[in-house]
């Protein structure tokens, strides 16, 4: 295993990660200032290695532009269908920006496993997890029949998962813990 700790920019992003998971559980929100000054603190790090004489500039430029792609691309097909919100897009491509392409694939990856784990414990613990399946069920039978056989969902019914906190769980697995792929 290998951890990430000796890197400053890791350290920006979880602390930027464990910011933006309170907020979001508090309030639902993760302010775009904190993303922004996050993302900013995450290249000045990531710089700091070309000035420290650890990576060469090119390098660095590499893997905050691949970090921010790939931490967005993803993110941004889901938010596209609904099934993320746009501070959590926002939160991956600040994430990617400080850590690089590798390990915010493998920090998106491990953060939908975590979030698998949570979200039929909250189903059943609010009560909505049978709606929620027959609601689901529903939405996948719609894609696969021709529209004229489709049946109406009601979407305002759908329940929300505050998904940051997820994020900042598998960034700390990634990161400090060293994990990459399951």
């Amino acid at each position: 295993m290998h951890t990430f700790t000796d890197q400053p920019a890791i350290w920006v992003m979880l602390a930027m990660a464990s910011i933006a998971a309170v907020s979001d559980w508090r309030t639902g929100l993760i302010p775009n200032a904190l993303l922004a000054w996050g993302a900013a603190a995450g290249v000045l790090a990531q710089l700091s290695t070309v000035m420290l004489g650890q990576a060469p500039l090119g390098l660095a430029l590499q893997h905050i532009a691949l970090g921010l792609v790939l931490g967005s691309v993803l993110p941004l097909v889901l938010y596209g269908f609904g099934a993320l919100g746009g501070g959590d897009v926002k939160l991956f491509a600040a994430i990617g920006v400080c850590v690089g392409p590798v390990p915010v694939l493998a920090i998106e990856l491990w953060a939908h496993l975590v979030a698998l784990c949570f979200v039929p414990a909250q189903l059943l613990r609010s009560g909505t997890l049978l709606a929620t399946l027959q609601r689901s069920g529903l939405v996948l039978r719609n894609a696969v029949v021709p529209a004229r056989l489709r049946k109406p969902v009601d979407l305002t019914r759908c329940s929300s998962l505050r998904f940051a906190p997820a994020i900042w769980l598998a960034a700390i697995w990634v990161c400090v813990l060293g994990e990459r792929l399951p």
